[in-house]
């Protein structure tokens, strides 16, 4: 069952149990008013409607996500700009359904609630200082394009995917299933690289002996990945012509540099896998040594041992 299919059934099973449930509840308020006193059914009352405004726009907001995971399948919108729609379109409708049942619904005056909501401000604001740090820093994280649904990232030395950019924390899928969660004031204080979605080069080491032909060896390092590019049966995207990486005690290392289609790490192990051996296979041919490591030892004459005069 698809994600889309998921969220339609989950959608018509909230609004089921939440109809049933309230129309139960309802029956049992008409009930009791007749051996109750007015003041309680009246409150009984505000404290019904104000649970039953929530709950449908708990579903009307489910609803307007369904919608968005539609559109966003048949690529209008990208999943990225879908998490950005669901996170407004939460503050805007919570936010204003909640100053509408104060106002309206619990007839408390205006002047009342800025007053409250000035007090409100001051004491969460010292008791919930983490929270709100988070909140602000998702809504700067939804709003930039520091990363977005869908990138593949590296924060600090956690690799993966991001599937949830939520108010409160960012979700990671790792290459190997795990998923990290990462509390956004804490996410931004990270060191942070996006590979994003689309081409990603990835530069390969290779050691030759000292006595090959530099520019011979550098041409067919890059006739193999010409081939390669052209060849749809790979993940290779495309190289730069490749260079000397350094002179390292065994050999000339190179630095061979491919396009890789995207940034997913079984793309990234297969296009590097078919690198290294079509390469094996073209050095076997061309008589391109990859030697084993050496070294050298030579002997002093011991310093103090000359005989005396």
């Amino acid at each position: 069952m698809s994600r889309t299919e998921r969220e339609g059934e989950s959608v018509l099973g909230w609004t089921a149990i939440v109809l049933v449930t309230f129309g139960l509840i309802g029956l049992l308020g008409y009930v009791l008013q007749f051996f109750l006193s007015e003041r309680f059914t009246t409150v009984f009352t505000d404290v019904y409607t104000t649970v039953v405004v929530l709950a449908a726009t708990f579903l009307v907001s489910r609803a307007f996500g369904h919608l968005l995971t539609l559109l966003q399948r048949a690529s209008p919108l990208s999943l990225h700009q879908r998490e950005v729609f669901y996170r407004v379109f939460q503050l805007v409708t919570f936010g204003g359904v909640s100053v509408v049942l104060v106002i309206y619904v619990w007839d408390i005056a205006v002047t009342n609630v800025l007053l409250g909501a000035g007090l409100t401000s001051v004491i969460l604001a010292l008791a919930a200082r983490q929270t709100l740090s988070s909140v602000f820093a998702g809504i700067t994280l939804i709003s930039t394009s520091v990363f977005r649904v869908g990138d593949w990232v590296k924060i600090d030395q956690r690799f993966g995917q991001i599937t949830q950019i939520s108010l409160f924390n960012t979700m990671v899928r790792s290459p190997q299933g795990e998923t990290h969660v990462f509390p956004n004031d804490d996410i931004i204080a990270r060191d942070i690289t996006n590979l994003g979605k689309g081409r990603y080069r990835n530069d390969v080491l290779i050691g030759v002996d000292y006595e090959t032909d530099i520019d011979h060896v550098r041409a067919v390092c890059d006739d193999v990945l010409e081939d390669l590019t052209t060849d749809d049966g790979n993940n290779v995207d495309g190289y730069h012509p490749t260079t000397v990486k350094d002179f390292d005690e065994s050999q000339i290392t190179l630095s061979v540099k491919m396009w890789v289609a995207e940034p997913r790490p079984m793309a990234i192990n297969s296009a590097q896998t078919t690198v290294f051996t079509n390469l094996q296979d073209r050095f076997a041919d061309e008589r391109i040594t990859i030697p084993f490591p050496q070294r050298t030892i030579s002997e002093r004459e011991p310093v103090g041992d000359s005989e005396p005069s």
